[in-house]
This record gives C-alpha cells, sequence and structure tokens, in this order.
C-alpha cells in the first residue's frame, strides 16, 4: 500500500469520522483557518515581515527576518520543482535546527509536498524505515553534524526504491551520489503551480517511537498544524524580543517554533542544539526575554540568572520532562513566571499555562486545557473514570 492509499484510506476510518463534528466546532470557533499551510505564513508574514529569526549553531549560525526567509523559501520551492518535486511528493529531513531546515519545511508547504522531519537520533534501519514507508522521493541531510557521520548513514541505508534525490548540506565526501543544497538551481522560470490540496489533507508526518517496536508516523493537516503554532502557550514580549528555544528540528515542538516567527509573528532565537557556553554567548548577544527547555536548562539559567537576564524573564516555558516543584520556586523567587506544558506528537498543545496564572497552579500541574481541547481519561480497561479519579489521557 502507498502513503496515498494509507491516506485516502482515512476517511472511512472510524476515529477520523468521529472527529467530522469536532472539526466542525473547531472551524466555527476560529481554530482551524480552513486555509493552507502556504496561504497563513504568506499572510500572515506580510503584516510584519521584519521579525528576527536567530539560529544559534557551532556549525552554521545565521540571522535573518520572517520576511527574508520567506522569500528564499519560493527560491528554493523553485529549484525542488526543477527536480521534478511536485504536488503530493514526500520530502523527509533529517536535518538540525538551521536555517536550511526551515526553507525547506516552507518550500515544502508552497509545492504541496508532503514534509517528513526525523530527530537526529534515528540511525540508518529507523531512516530507512521511514523513507520507504512514505515513499519519500527526496532526502535533506547535512554532510556531518556534531558525532554523526551522515555518509556512512546513507551508505548503510539499504533498498530505498521510491528515493531519487539525495540534497546534502555541507560539502565533505559522502558515500553516494547527492547533490549539493549550495548546487540547487534557483532560478524561477515560471510561477509554481496552484495547489489541488485542500486545507484538511496531509502536509506533515512527524515520527515517534511511541511504545512501537518501528517508529509510528503521526499525520497532520494543514488544519490540525497550523492550530497547533497558534494554540502554543507562549506570552508575547512587550518590546519585541525573541524567546530562546533550542528545541530538535524533527520534534514537533522544533516544528512549531520554526513556524511561530511567520504565523505568530514571534521573533526566535533558535538552537540546533544545547551546549551552555553557545548558549551564553546567544543570550548575551541577543538579550532574549522568554525561554522554554527542559530542567537541566532552566536551571543552568536561573544559575546565571544576573548576568545572562538583567532585566528579568516574561515567561519561562518548561515541558517534554518531569518538572520539580523545587525549579519552579526558583524561577518565581527571580521573578520569572515559570510555566508547563503538555502534549504529544499527536497533538502538541493539549495543555499549558501562562504567566498570570496563580503560581501554585503553575507550580504544580501542567496548566489548563486549551482552546478547543477536549480529553478523556480511562481506567486500565479502557472505561471512563469519575470525575476526581485518576486514570490515563
Amino acid at each position: 500500500m502507498t502513503l496515498h492509499d494509507a491516506l485516502a484510506q482515512l476517511d472511512e476510518a472510524p476515529h477520523w469520522k468521529a472527529r467530522l463534528a469536532l472539526q466542525r466546532q473547531w472551524r466555527a470557533d476560529g481554530l482551524h483557518k480552513g486555509k493552507l499551510m502556504t496561504d497563513l505564513v504568506r499572510e500572515t508574514t506580510a503584516l510584519a515581515p521584519d521579525v528576527p529569526v536567530i539560529f544559534g549553531s557551532r556549525e552554521r549560525p545565521s540571522e535573518t527576518t520572517n520576511g527574508q526567509m520567506l522569500a528564499e523559501s519560493y527560491e528554493v520551492a523553485a529549484a525542488l520543482r526543477k527536480l521534478g518535486l511536485a504536488e503530493g511528493d514526500v520530502l523527509v529531513a533529517q536535518v538540525p535546527n538551521w536555517a536550511e531546515n526551515t526553507l525547506a519545511l516552507l518550500a515544502a508547504m508552497h509545492l504541496g509536498l508532503i514534509y517528513v522531519p526525523m530527530v537526529h537520533i534515528y540511525g540508518p534501519s529507523e531512516l530507512a524505515f521511514v523513507l520507504n514507508t512514505v515513499g519519500a522521493k527526496a532526502l535533506l541531510i547535512p554532510d556531518r553534524w556534531k558525532k554523526i557521520d551522515y555518509s556512512a548513514r546513507i551508505g548503510a541505508l539499504g533498498e530505498t526504491p521510491t528515493l531519487e534525490h539525495i540534497i546534502v548540506i555541507g560539502d565533505e565526501p559522502m558515500s553516494r551520489p547527492v547533490l549539493r543544497w549550495s548546487e540547487l538551481d534557483r532560478s524561477a522560470t515560471a510561477p509554481l503551480p496552484a495547489l489541488r490540496a485542500q486545507p484538511d489533507d496531509a502536509w506533515l508526518i512527524m515520527f515517534t517511537s511511541g511504545t512501537t517496536a518501528s517508529p509510528k508516523g503521526v499525520v497532520h493537516s494543514h488544519n490540525s498544524f497550523g492550530c497547533e503554532v497558534g494554540l502554543f502557550p507562549s506570552a508575547p514580549s512587550p518590546t519585541g524580543r525573541s524567546k530562546l528555544m533550542p528545541l530538535p528540528a524533527g520534534h514537533s515542538a522544533g516544528v512549531i517554533a520554526a513556524l511561530r516567527p511567520f504565523l505568530a509573528l514571534d521573533a526566535a532565537l533558535l538552537m540546533d542544539a544545547f551546549e551552555e557556553e553557545l548558549a551564553i554567548d546567544l543570550i548575551r548577544r541577543h538579550r532574549p526575554d522568554r525561554a522554554g527547555g527542559v530542567p537541566f536548562m532552566v536551571s543552568m539559567l536561573l544559575d546565571r540568572a544576573d548576568d545572562l537576564f538583567p532585566a528579568g524573564m516574561v515567561q519561562m516555558s518548561m515541558g517534554a520532562a518531569s518538572i520539580p516543584p523545587a525549579l519552579m520556586e526558583r524561577c518565581e523567587a527571580r521573578g520569572w513566571p515559570g510555566t508547563r506544558t503538555y502534549g504529544l506528537t499527536e497533538h502538541p498543545t493539549i495543555s499549558g499555562s501562562f504567566p498570570a496564572d496563580p503560581f501554585d497552579k503553575r507550580a504544580t500541574t501542567d496548566g489548563r486545557l486549551l482552546a478547543g481541547v477536549q480529553v478523556r481519561l480511562v481506567d486500565e480497561d479502557g472505561h471512563t473514570v469519575p470525575v476526581g479519579t485518576p486514570g490515563e489521557i
């Protein structure tokens, strides 16, 4: 069965049909915009095209704006089209949080490609599984990053019958024929074709290990993920400063972070990996007034609070791990409103808190259910538990 056959069968799946009434309500409430992601990005960015987007990296640092990136992404889309990629084709990207990753993400939207970001921890066997599961036509990777030799990784892939193009960021020798990112022909010869896709069609697939032996693919539509970006519980900066977000590009939170400058007009200071010395340098140079991370990152920032955040912090977002109340208390003592979030790859923005919420709620819960969200708690047999009784979501 091809990916497109599997996606076509979703229309008849019981869980998909069960969402129809909810989808109508989400549209009525304005959560689902009824637009393709490329249109949402273009229309929103036009309102404020000078939002800073900073990529902190040892290997490929860069600084730009949302408007400049959007313009460049149309050039990348034209280059991918010249390679023969067309609406419905699949582009898999295993790229750190660099500018090239965001450009590829946006370009995929413009062409109507299905974009599949992957975390770097997936080795050759998982990468081959994903490529073959989605029938990928193109793969985007770096030549090397940290200790990962991508030449060796693609050399060990085995059979990938649908894969026509391996695009490599960097100039190191590779074990297979590749096309270099720097060699993409970006000269536009014709306008990009109009898309046939509808807002409830798939555009993003993220793989997560979960409890299965092989990674499972989570499908997001234009409506669903556009909603996720807007719902993410992030307080705005009163002075337009950036938010530090050291998030992996292949994680759902990383995709949200990459899109916030375009869909929330929120300045972003992204990192491809959290390194203490690099983070300190970036904070001193760019002075973000908000940050997000897991507990050990937050603890480091608190240890150097006087130096790094002399004007304080608007919000310290935490998630993706158990948050000790003592850490929240340290944030509160510094005058940093600490907040917690909860989500899954299937639904990244289930609950969250905001700086104005009472401290006891921010410190001991993952916040309130966000707009449009419903959850059901069940016991070990899958039965709904009474109100006030613990259960599994």
